[in-house]
């Protein structure tokens, strides 16, 4: 198996499809065919007989990481992509076959992470990478992110449920894929502001890029996000159908990005000035740390049987051992009463914990609970340091926030 796909960018499997598309340096497409490749893959997999519509899944890995084959981001992925289609089967079956699975879509964004294994070369990358994956966020990853959203609207443009969009970058990933969108998030929330000087005026709905973006442990700045934050807190209140657009997790146990971000930014900005908006520690500090932003923490609010959740992930050989428990009968039937129009989107009070799945989210501060915009803490065993992420605890969070995303235009109960 190794030896078949090594030499392609697109990957067939019973479960799912998985596309490669890398990119140089310089932040160029490293080869144009994987991108044409890419696009037909996607028009053929949305017109499968078999399947309704895909579920498209895009994945930019992060730092020491690459798209090698038996790369540990790589088999974990694949991992994870199963796992989602086996959740989609417990929905098939509790709902008597009356709701049909999507067609699983990974897309994987790969890029020279890994520059040096050896030690001090490897810890001293982390500067060069970073500077590396604001050149390809800057460059070509918006060209594909751009194709892959239209593909998107083309595909909804009958049924606006045939097909969904996730973005989900992790480390250096994540810093690439808000670079890429984070002035688009903009337009879009100015777009969606009321006219000035019409106190009555409704919020319109800030339309995110595709159904979610998700951000894992990201290594770019809190003074990059400011400006987005600044925007949504213009809006007096969010539109009563307003979803969450930009998701961004912070593992409380991230290393990297508590000293080895601090210590880099310091050095690249000894001499830079800021001005009266733009304070020292905001440029210094990785998003996720940055205390202000703060708006949930997730926790675990039950432990599953088999306690895989607070394991991480171990990837031996070709393959990953997923620390990631299925998902339970009860959330599965709370989920499919929703996809089948039956169920209404559960709601807890004002500012108390609410519990997804094993999951526990609590907010840490007064918020609408239509906010776009989440900065979310996450304890040890939700994300395990910098690169545990792909947990039970993080599955149901991703779970629930994409399916009611997808439905949060029905009432609450």
């Amino acid at each position: 198996m190794q030896a078949a796909v090594e030499e392609s960018s697109v990957e067939i499997h019973p479960e799912f499809t998985l596309a490669f598309v890398e990119f140089d340096d310089q932040g160029r497409l490293w080869n144009r065919q994987q991108l044409a490749l890419l696009e037909h893959t996607l028009e053929k997999e949305n017109s499968r007989p078999d399947t309704s519509g895909v579920a498209v899944v895009v994945f930019a890995h992060g730092w020491r990481h690459g798209c090698g084959v038996c790369d540990s981001n790589v088999t974990c992925f694949r991992s994870f992509l199963r796992q989602i289609q086996m959740d989609a089967q417990v929905a098939v079956r509790i709902s008597g076959g009356r709701i049909r699975p999507k067609r699983i879509v990974g897309i994987y964004v790969g890029w020279r992470g890994l520059s040096s294994k050896v030690q001090p070369m490897l810890s001293l990358s982390f500067w060069a990478r970073k500077h590396v994956a604001e050149r390809i966020a800057e460059n070509d990853l918006i060209e594909l992110l751009t194709r892959i959203e239209l593909f998107v609207e083309r595909a909804n443009a009958n049924d606006p449920y045939l097909a969904r969009l996730i973005l989900i970058g992790h480390s250096f990933g994540g810093t690439m894929m808000y670079g890429a969108i984070a002035n688009i998030l903009k337009e879009r929330v100015i777009q969606a502001a009321p006219p000035p000087g019409d106190p009555n005026a409704p919020e319109g709905v800030i339309h995110g890029f595709g159904d979610l973006v998700l951000l894992i442990n990201p290594a770019f700045e809190a003074s990059a996000y400011a400006p987005l934050d600044e925007l949504a807190g213009e809006f007096r209140r969010f539109a009563p159908t307003q979803t969450p657009v930009l998701v961004t997790v912070a593992s409380e146990t991230d290393n990297p990005n508590g000293f080895w971000f601090p210590l880099g930014r310091r050095l690249d900005t000894m001499s830079q000035h800021t001005g009266e908006r733009s304070t020292r520690r905001e440029i210094v500090t990785a998003v996720g740390n940055y205390e202000p932003f703060w708006t949930h923490r997730l926790s675990a609010a039950s432990r599953p049987p088999s306690a895989a959740g607070h394991r991480a992930s171990r990837a031996r050989g070709c393959s990953c051992e997923l620390p990631v428990d299925p998902i339970e009968d009860a959330e599965a039937r709370y989920l499919t009463s929703l996809l089948e129009g039956e169920g209404m989107i559960a709601a807890s009070a004002a500012g108390a914990p609410m519990t997804l799945g094993r999951a526990l989210l609590t907010p840490l501060r007064p918020m609408d609970p239509g906010a776009p915009f989440w900065v979310v803490r996450a304890s040890d065993e939700v994300i395990h340091g910098h690169s545990g992420i792909f947990t039970t605890y993080m599955m149901d969070f991703i779970r629930r926030i994409i399916i009611e995303r997808g439905v949060r235009e029905r009432p609450r109960a």
